[in-house]
């Protein structure tokens, strides 16, 4: 007979692998965006001169890029990590029962 502990860990590594696969496309997927609209606004305000407006705007472009890409790509790289976590099985309860 099969071990009935081992359906309950299949679905744990199913949801652990689930979540992998969500963080890491929204990290990737955020992140590149991010790494290009900053990048880009980098190498526009040494193509166009180091003026304080292109300094200016260039720096106000990554700090936009930084905030509003930056936000979905840490929660991507979370997701990530707890769907690690479940995956390999050492996930600890986050409220430990008092004695």
């Amino acid at each position: 007979m099969t071990d009935p502990r081992s359906g309950k860990r299949d679905s744990e590594r199913f949801t652990g692998s689930l979540l992998m696969a969500c963080g890491g496309l929204i990290a990737g997927l955020c992140g590149l965006c991010t790494l290009a609209l900053g990048g880009g606004s980098i190498v526009a305000m040494f193509y166009h001169g180091l003026s304080a407006d292109n300094v200016g705007g260039a720096f106000s472009m990554v700090l936009m890029a930084a905030i509003i890409g930056g936000i979905p790509t840490l929660i991507g790289v979370w997701l990530f990590w707890i769907g690690r976590r479940i995956y390999r099985g050492d996930a600890r309860p986050l409220l430990q029962p008092r004695d």
